[in-house]
């Protein structure tokens, strides 16, 4: 079996790689231009030019991670656009290009976002619950998931949707390495009132799931929901302290102050997500993949942290 993995340079990408190797499969790195490296081949710029299907010969399953990723603050003039170019178009091309190619299977890593913003208290999102995307990223999401299952279908290649949520682990960037700085500057924090539930999902859960939706016959023409865990953002706060050894001290600011001083700071749509709920229903999903999460919170945290430690340090 051969895999092919486009954004194999990115943050879950290159655990992926790894992860798919370490199973015993031939595992091809996607690039954009070759750095001469062993199992890599250039594709050219996927939101630009549609890669000959010679380039994709042999390969059994393609794992399309290549993304414009989501921007809390974006700048662009024409957010939507900038996305679709890469969400959408890049997905197009490498499609079109994997069914020429006579790609058996693919799996579109999306978001969460594709789905929903947000979920209402015990009501966690379902695989079958309809998609009210509200930003420009989750938009284009739904719109390549969309593209997926209609090339795919007409092409009678198989097909599987992942739409993670908040994904950690060694090297992680964004407002989850944020998160650690802050925590581990052990400062008062006014997120002790919070009552919320987000679901979470580890890197190493993450790469397994997706090895394992390659080979799956339960999985085809399925938009899986995935998470190992889901906590509070006062729990993930506790947790990462955990893994720091450097206990929180949270303090419980009222939730409407929180959001009121946001705004204030123009950081209004930050403090919402770290108040509001985001709850996945995962467990059809791995029965369906026939696996189960192997990785604890505890572990994983304790593995992003000592790799945030080392590059800080």
């Amino acid at each position: 079996m051969k895999v092919a993995v486009t954004g194999a340079s990115g943050f879950v990408g290159g655990a992926l790689i790894a992860a798919i190797r370490a199973e015993g499969v031939d595992a091809l790195a996607l690039v954009r231009q070759s750095t001469g490296a062993a199992m890599e081949i250039a594709v050219g710029d996927l939101s630009t030019a549609q890669p000959s299907p010679e380039a994709l010969e042999k390969i059994d399953a393609i794992i399309h991670l290549a993304a414009r990723a989501h921007v809390m603050k974006d700048h662009d003039a024409d957010p939507l656009s900038a996305y679709r170019a890469i969400n959408v178009r890049g997905t197009r091309n490498i499609l079109e290009a994997a069914a020429a190619a006579g790609v058996k299977r693919f799996v579109y890593v999306s978001s969460i976002k594709a789905c929903a913003e947000r979920s209402t208290p015990g009501s966690p999102l379902t695989e079958r619950t309809p998609e009210t995307p509200e930003d420009a990223y989750g938009i284009s999401k739904l719109e390549a998931e969309k593209l997926v299952a209609e090339t795919a279908s007409q092409n009678g290649m198989e097909w599987t949707v992942v739409r993670p949520p908040l994904v950690y682990g060694p090297n992680v960037r964004g407002n989850f390495e944020r998160l650690i700085a802050l925590a581990n500057r052990q400062l008062p924090l006014p997120f002790g009132a919070i009552n919320n539930r987000r679901s979470i999902i580890s890197l190493d859960n993450l790469t397994a799931a997706l090895v394992a939706a390659c080979r799956s016959p339960d999985v085809n023409t399925r938009k899986l929901m995935l998470a190992d865990d889901c906590l509070s953002t006062p729990a993930l706060l506790r947790a990462i302290g955990q893994a720091l050894g450097r206990p929180q001290r949270l303090l419980p600011v009222p939730v409407a102050l929180l959001l009121r001083g946001g705004g204030m700071a123009g950081r209004r749509a930050v403090i919402s997500r770290l108040c509001e709920s985001l709850e996945i229903d995962a467990a059809p999903s791995w029965q369906a993949l026939g696996v189960r999460p192997s990785k604890t919170t505890a572990e994983s945290m304790d593995a992003t942290v000592d790799a945030w430690r080392a590059q800080v340090s």
